[in-house]
């Protein structure tokens, strides 16, 4: 049985767009940013690489956390940083279905996007050719030159990688933007086996660095559960 949403209840458009790119492999039933959809939907690949490419699942995550709000204060703390400095080439890295950038786009920034060879990757350049949009987009397997940018965002991309995985992205982040900004989603990855990885913010500070950084969604003892880390070679040259 294929669910559709209830008569009179709002979506944000963007949701009947991505019904649009699946047809009839629409799950309604995915709506939203809630990581155990991913969870029962990564069992059915051979492995975490798999599961990264093929699966549907990150273009509705992608979605979901923009529209809950789950990214606005990394967003704000974004944008404080590019008046500061005048920087606006913006790159969307681990883009998904590209939520992100395209927010970016009409805030007037000269956006790129770049990510892995994926089922998201299709839907992103689905969704710019549908806007008539011709913003670079780059293939992380493939693309060995990245044009340098003053701004890189990747966010809820390191949780989903290895820990060899992760250092080689930070490593590539430093080369492609002078600021990068990550967000580190706090735990083992016990919790969420096969889909969350352990990411330990520690190990991930000292591996960058001179960084800035703050701590978001504090549980209920007050500890953070998200670190927004703030790095790069703009960031190296002021701190």
């Amino acid at each position: 049985m294929i669910l559709v949403p209830r008569e009179g209840q709002y979506l944000h458009p963007d949701y009947y767009e991505l019904a649009e790119f699946f047809g009839p492999d629409m799950r309604w039933d995915w709506l939203g940013s809630d990581d155990k959809k991913g969870e029962a939907d990564s069992a059915r690949f051979v492995n975490n690489d798999d599961f990264i490419r093929r699966t549907h699942v990150f273009c509705y995550q992608n979605l979901g956390l923009m529209t809950q709000g789950i990214h606005r204060p990394y967003i704000a703390r974004m944008l404080n940083m590019a008046a500061d400095h005048g920087q606006s080439k913006f790159i969307d890295v681990g883009a998904g279905g590209g939520q992100l950038g395209l927010a970016m786009h009409t805030l007037g920034f000269q956006v790129s996007f770049a990510d892995i060879q994926s089922v998201s990757l299709m839907y992103l350049v689905w969704r710019l050719h549908k806007r008539r949009l011709a913003l670079p987009v780059y293939n992380l397997d493939s693309d060995t030159q990245i044009q340098r940018q003053h701004m890189a965002a990747c966010f809820d991309v390191l949780e989903h990688l290895t820990e060899p995985e992760q250092d080689a992205l930070l490593d590539r982040l430093d080369t492609i933007a002078e600021v990068v900004l990550v967000n580190l989603v706090h735990g083992d990855g016990t919790e969420l086996p096969g889909l969350h990885y352990k990411l330990d913010p520690d190990r991930i500070k000292a591996r960058v660095g001179k960084h800035l950084s703050e701590g978001f969604y504090p549980d209920a003892g007050g500890k953070p559960r998200q670190t927004l880390l703030i790095y790069g070679e703009r960031v190296r040259e002021q701190t």
